[in-house]
């Protein structure tokens, strides 16, 4: 796990946040609309991924995105929290939170496969 993503990385119990390293965010932009740059939606999720495996405690990535929601536009100067909840054997719902607002949700399955 690329540990230059996030400034902090606070795991609890059942749930876990990290903020997003503004440069690491900047980084993700590059190419993807350059006059107006844009997190993209696959990023936001990898983001979420990252989040919900530490989380766990696995270094695999989730076997399943059974669910992935995006609410707002990202930008890079915002700032980005990641925040992941265990709810299952397995089950992860995260969320991207920008400036106090949820941007991005998914559910995601780490189980292994039957």
């Amino acid at each position: 796990m690329d540990d230059a993503r996030f400034a902090d990385v606070t795991l609890a119990g059942e749930r876990a946040h990290a903020t997003v390293v503004p440069a690491h965010a900047r980084a993700l932009c590059a190419g993807h609309f350059p006059d107006d740059p844009l997190l993209p939606g696959a990023s936001l999720l990898d983001l979420m991924a990252d989040v919900a495996a530490r989380l766990l405690g696995v270094d695999d990535p989730p076997r399943a995105v059974r669910r992935c929601v995006f609410h707002a536009r990202v930008y890079p100067s915002a700032t980005i929290v990641v925040g992941a909840r265990r709810v299952g054997d397995g089950v992860v719902e995260a969320e991207v939170i920008v400036d106090g607002a949820r941007a991005a949700q998914a559910t995601l399955s780490f189980e292994p496969r039957a």
